[in-house]
Order: C-alpha cells, then sequence, then structure tokens
C-alpha cells in the first residue's frame, strides 16, 4: 500500500503541474514551478534523509527522539525561506512565492517527523494513509483551481505546501508510544551521513542538465529542457520503488536491531530483488513506449539521440539498486560508509558532466559510471554481512 501512496503523491504533482501551466500564464506558472522546485529540493534532500535516520534509529531500537531531527529540519526550513527572500522577495510581486516557500518548508518539516514516527514504530498502512491525504488535499485544491479561475493563482501556489501540513495533521491520530532513550544511542552526526548519502544520489539522478546548461549556449540551450523531460520520464520507476524502499529500510532496521544475521541477509537478497525486477520492468516499458509517450509529454519531438535515452534507462536502473543496497547499510549503523560510496559515485558523474562539453558520449558515460561506482562499493560492504 505504501506504493500507491507513493504513486498517488507523483500523480497528483504531475496533474498540478500539467493544470497549472495551462491556467496560468508563462511568468506565473515559472513562479509555480520554481516554488515547486524548491519545495522538491528541500523535501528530497534534507527532509527524506532525516525521515530514513527516523525510521531506522526506532527500528533498531537506537531512538534519540525528534528533538535532534527536528532542529536539523526546522534549521533547514529556515535557511530555504532566507534564501528565497534573496533570490526572489525583492520584488514585491514576489510575495506569494515566498509565502509558498515558507508554507512548504514547514510542511515538510512537520510531515517528515509524522512519517519517520510512524516508519519507525512499523505502521506502514497509517504511513500510507498520510501519503494518500497529501495527494488527495493537493487534487481537491487543484480542482477548485479549474473551477475557479480567477482563484487559481493563489490556490496552485497553496497546492503545492498545504498538503503536506494537512496530511501532518491527519497522521497525528496514529499515536505512537514516546520511546526512552537507550545505552547505545546512535550519534547525532550520523543525520549528516544519511545528507550526504541523499546528495550524492541527487547528483547522478539530476546533476547531469544543471551542468549542461553551462555548456550549452544559443541555439543548443534548447536541448537542456528536452533532457530534463526526458530525464524526468525515465526516472519515473525511482518512484514506483519508493514503496519498497520505505518497508525494506523498516524491516532491515529490525533485524539489524534483533541481531539477526540470517534474517538481514534474506531481507537484503529480497529487497534488492524486487526493486531490480520493478526498476527493469518499468524502465524497458518505458522504453518501448517513448516515441509515443515521451513526445506527448514535453509537446513535441524530444530530438535527443538514442544514447542519451538508453544511458538515462541503464543510469535509473542502477541508481535504483544502488539505493536498494544502501538500505542495509543504514540499517547496520554504516551509514557513514553509504554516504561516502554516494559522494565517490556523484564525483565521478559530476567529473564527465563538467568536462563533457556537449559530447553526447561523455555525458552517457558519466550518467552510467557514477552509478556503477556506487554499486561496486555498496557490494563490498555487502561482504560484512
Amino acid at each position: 500500500m505504501v506504493t500507491v501512496g507513493f504513486i498517488s503523491v507523483g500523480s497528483s504533482a504531475f496533474l498540478m503541474l500539467a493544470v497549472a501551466s495551462r491556467l496560468l500564464g508563462a511568468e506565473l506558472f515559472s513562479g509555480v514551478g520554481l516554488v515547486w522546485t524548491v519545495s522538491s529540493i528541500y523535501g528530497i534532500g534534507l527532509a527524506g534523509p532525516v525521515e530514513q535516520f527516523i525510521n531506522r534509529n526506532r527500528n533498531t531500537g537506537r531512538s534519540r527522539g525528534l528533538r535532534g531531527p527536528s532542529r536539523t529540519l526546522g534549521g533547514g526550513a529556515g535557511l530555504t525561506v532566507v534564501l528565497s527572500l534573496l533570490i526572489v522577495g525583492r520584488n514585491v510581486d514576489r510575495g506569494l512565492e515566498v509565502a509558498a516557500i515558507g508554507i512548504a518548508a514547514v510542511g515538510w518539516w512537520a510531515v517528515t517527523l509524522v512519517r519517520g514516527r510512524l516508519a519507525g514504530a512499523g505502521d506502514l498502512r497509517a504511513y500510507a494513509w498520510v501519503l494518500v491525504c497529501e495527494s488527495s488535499l493537493r487534487l481537491i485544491l487543484v480542482v477548485l483551481a479549474w473551477v475557479l479561475p480567477g482563484s487559481s493563482r493563489w490556490l496552485l501556489f497553496a497546492a503545492i505546501g498545504l498538503p503536506l501540513l494537512g496530511a501532518a495533521f491527519f497522521g497525528l491520530r496514529w499515536r505512537i508510544p514516546a520511546e526512552a532513550k537507550t545505552e547505545n544511542d546512535a550519534p547525532a552526526y550520523e543525520q549528516v551521513w544519511f545528507i550526504a548519502m541523499s546528495l550524492g544520489i541527487q547528483v547522478c539522478l539530476n546533476g547531469a542538465p544543471i551542468l549542461l546548461q553551462w555548456q550549452f549556449t544559443g541555439v543548443r540551450i534548447g536541448v537542456v529542457g528536452a533532457f530534463v523531460a526526458a530525464s524526468t520520464y525515465f526516472r519515473i520507476p525511482t518512484i514506483l520503488v519508493g514503496g519498497i524502499q520505505t518497508r525494506g529500510l523498516v524491516e532491515l532496521s529490525h533485524a539489524a536491531g534483533g541481531s539477526d544475521s540470517e534474517l538481514l541477509r534474506s531481507r537484503s537478497l529480497a529487497t534488492l530483488r524486487e526493486v531490480g525486477a520493478v526498476t527493469v520492468i518499468a524502465t524497458i516499458a518505458l522504453g518501448l513506449l517513448e516515441p509515443w509517450l515521451l513526445p506527448w509529454y514535453y509537446g513535441r519531438r524530444i530530438g535527443l539521440p538514442v544514447a542519451a535515452m538508453v544511458g538515462l534507462g541503464c543510469s535509473t536502473i542502477l541508481v535504483a539498486v544502488a539505493m536498494a543496497g544502501s538500505l542495509t547499510l543504514l540499517a547496520t549503523s554504516r551509514a557513514a560508509l553509504a554516504g561516502r560510496n554516494w559522494l565517490a559515485g556523484a564525483a565521478v558523474s559530476a567529473s564527465c558532466y563538467s568536462v563533457a562539453g556537449g559530447q553526447w558520449g561523455i555525458v552517457v558515460l558519466g550518467l552510467i559510471a557514477g552509478p556503477l561506482v556506487v554499486v561496486g562499493l555498496t557490494a563490498r560492504g555487502w561482504t560484512r554481512l
């Protein structure tokens, strides 16, 4: 059911952006896109690893409570709002964008703590309902924007962060007993390695368009937009396996906390098989349907070399497998190793993109080589299971 929840959230976001592009002018839609991008960076780059940290700690019996993670999220939210004020706040017409970013940051702070507690208690059914609540609230706001075009601007901005706050309040209906501190509490600095791992994943998944932006100029700048569309399309499998990975971290942490090495190994392999199978099947299907679906999504012919498409598909599979393998390292209190692995892979990918000079062969090498390095390093870490 967690997978259904992740799919519903992804679908609601896709519909929100599709409706916004049709109801708002180019400038206002750019504002919605900006807020959504900032919200996603904060949610995936900071809130996501903090949630994993809470999940792992509570399922292994190494809970430090929520005060440390809450401070980390709160500091990140404050920094996000301050940077947004510096970037867009000088224009009084952008006040709605800054307010929307602030609401989204607070929403992520609240829903991360709620979801972390639920996953840490092993209540994945409640966790899934929190995701469904978020997507449902976002869809309600999108429908209202469609039927009330005069209010569509603020409704669509609200559809980014308010559903997160609503889902957090909804999640409070499930009471989770407080956990006492234990003698082997996880050190607070471990959060840094969870965040480092998330940063490495984002570079491997989404770093190429940013670095290519610096290298393509003039007429060729349109290639970056096409590449972003293709990358978004071929990264869909990483959303499909989100539920498997959340459940996997719960099960693996339970096994590690109980010092059950046989169960840990069996669940590690099972999670790896499930993630691998879903990702491979979904990527092949997307590849076969690409000649029809991707031009429809992008609005016109994509115009990228076949090698780039193949590279994106292979990269998605490798990243998903590496992420699944890294869950075992997180569960066994080796977050530092997982973080270093992903930073190494990110360095390889970023190096290739930086020297590509618009040559697609080097770009494809970066797409594949970085995640492949992480797979190899993670496999070495498994030898200690």
